[in-house]
């Protein structure tokens, strides 16, 4: 291959975008690593494996119809033969550890093709911000993989395994096959690109990952090392906290935990027992894919275990398209057997069937009220739960003034003086890479209202934040965050550690325990059969 290959195959090489002069060299050392690219064969599968969605953290396309305009922050990639749109694509594969055995790329289509897609390998150097048609990178002279004809709101998948190499990043370009435009999700939208990654133990030849958290010491929580594990304690909690995170070592581990000193904070048991009558609510997010099934089997067998537990969902219930036989042949399977104490949160898997309808039909009144997805109830000990719908399309908006909005504030005003947990699935704060600014109004309504905590799903980790103001502040009047999207889709990995992270930590499903005292509640993660993660402690709550 050589610099002049570089280009958009089948066209005339678009100005800016082929590599000669000074930039000869760079263009060599491209071509060396393409061909190497292409010419991988794999490595054999391994006896262990395990799955890990990792998100595109930068998208774009870039239009020749507007050579100078930027669309990274759109909420849709295109692609398009007339006039030519190419989309752009990067993952960042430095924290995945094991060997890769094969990687997918899955896109969301919006809109139908009856011809599909081709993927190239791109050379890096661009910006979400900074990319247009002048400054589009590079492709690679032969295509990486194709997609054939697909319907509308589906998700596509090519093999790309040639192309996950160790460390750094993973640079691709979507290319139409015809002239008819084709819409998919991006990573700004609730369906983001996703590389799927089988990975195995053993010696890596494809992607080995070096773990991007600091690594400090502090006397105010015990950990022992693990290759995905996070934890922290940041100065926000109150005397009457206490916190214990047990991050343990996996087969490849390294030690990656990040702590902050503590005065008030101090190691401690499990939380406080439950006194008679305390209410427990137990659950996760991001259950059930059908063809690891297995995996909602695991975290299924926690809520068994606990039959006085009522039992909470965060949302993507079916991990898949949400359709009824993925309703019938995978969560009623594992989770469904707890159908009657079950109460489910909405996701934006169970909503790419249209209407939600398969979700409403299945939980009936576990769901609240058909069609809205947003509801509340009480329980002992002056507790009140609320959970909400992030599917705004479905059901008039989010933002403020919108039914959803305009309910919660009357659902709050109703409510003074209890303590209050909200529940919905797409976060505002995260270190994962899937956060919407678009439920900023909830938060709003809910510290005016002194609630105590919030939990969410959609990242496919664990993290706890310490009580945070709406703007990410910390503030010990403040609102304790929880994601635990754990329950048994593919985890998903870390990208920039959030402001007020306490304990963050991928790989391991499980569920989450509160214990809701009187004037105080207990959390504990428990990891599935095999896992060791653990976190725990308690916190007073406002009132």
């Amino acid at each position: 291959m050589n610099p002049a290959s570089l280009h958009r195959p089948g066209r005339v090489p678009r100005a800016g975008r082929v590599w000669l002069g000074g930039r000869a060299a760079a263009a060599v050392a491209f071509s060396i690593a393409i061909a190497a690219v292409v010419a991988f064969a794999g490595v054999p599968r391994t006896q262990a494996q395990t799955t890990v969605s990792v998100i595109a953290s930068a998208d774009t396309y870039a239009d020749s119809s507007a050579p100078t305009t930027n669309f990274g922050g759109a909420a849709q990639l295109r692609v398009d033969g007339s006039p030519t749109v190419d989309a752009f694509l990067r993952f960042d594969v430095k924290t995945v550890s094991g060997t890769v055995q094969r990687a997918t790329l899955r896109l969301y289509a919006n809109s139908a093709s009856t011809t599909g897609y081709d993927v190239y390998v791109t050379s890096g150097g661009w910006t979400e911000s900074g990319l247009n048609w002048t400054t589009a990178p590079a492709l690679s002279s032969k295509s990486l993989g194709s997609a054939g004809a697909f319907a509308a709101d589906t998700s596509t998948d090519v093999d790309v395994t040639p192309a996950v190499r160790a460390g750094g990043s993973v640079d691709l370009a979507i290319l139409d096959r015809s002239a008819t435009a084709i819409s998919f999700g991006s990573r700004e939208s609730a369906n983001p690109p996703t590389l799927l990654l089988t990975l195995g133990s053993g010696p890596s030849s494809t992607a080995t990952v070096h773990p991007t958290a600091t690594a400090t010491a502090a006397p105010t929580a015990t950990a022992s090392p693990s290759s995905s594990s996070t934890t922290s304690t940041a100065p926000t909690a109150t005397p009457s906290s206490t916190t214990s995170a047990r991050p343990t070592a996996g087969p490849s581990s390294a030690p990656t935990q990040t702590a902050s000193p503590h005065p008030s904070a101090t190691p401690g048991p499990s939380g406080t027992p439950p006194a008679q009558g305390d209410p427990v609510l137990i659950g996760a997010g991001d259950i059930c894919v059908t063809s690891i099934i297995g995996n909602a089997a695991a975290t299924a067998r926690l809520i068994e275990a606990r039959p006085g537990a009522r039992v909470f969902t965060l949302g993507d219930n079916s991990n898949e398209t949400g359709t009824a036989s993925q309703y019938t042949s995978c969560y009623a399977k594992t989770w469904g057997a707890f159908l009657d104490r079950t109460r489910a949160t909405i996701g934006n898997h169970d909503c790419m069937t249209a209407g939600c309808a398969p979700y409403y039909a299945y939980f009936g009144s576990a769901a609240g009220p058909a069609g809205k997805g947003y509801y509340s109830y009480d329980l002992a000990n002056n507790w009140h739960v609320i959970v909400l719908n992030t599917q705004g399309l479905e059901v008039g908006g989010t933002g403020a003034g919108s039914p959803q909005e305009t309910w919660l504030r009357a659902d709050l005003a109703a409510s003074a003086g209890k303590h209050i947990i909200a529940m919905w699935h797409i976060p505002v704060f995260t270190s994962g890479l899937l956060s919407r600014s678009a439920y900023d109004i909830w938060w709003q309504d809910l510290y005016a209202a002194h609630a105590d905590l919030i939990l969410d799903g959609h990242d496919h980790l664990y993290e706890r934040f310490a009580l945070q103001s709406p703007a990410g502040k910390a503030d010990p009047k403040g609102i304790r965050e929880f994601i635990v999207g754990t329950g048994g889709a593919p985890p998903q990995v870390f990208g920039a550690t959030a402001a007020n992270s306490e304990v963050r930590h991928a790989g391991t499903f499980g569920v989450l325990e509160l214990t809701l005292h009187a004037h105080s509640y207990s959390w504990r993660f428990l990891p599935a059969a095999g896992g060791t993660f653990t976190d725990s402690g308690t916190q007073a709550t406002h009132s």
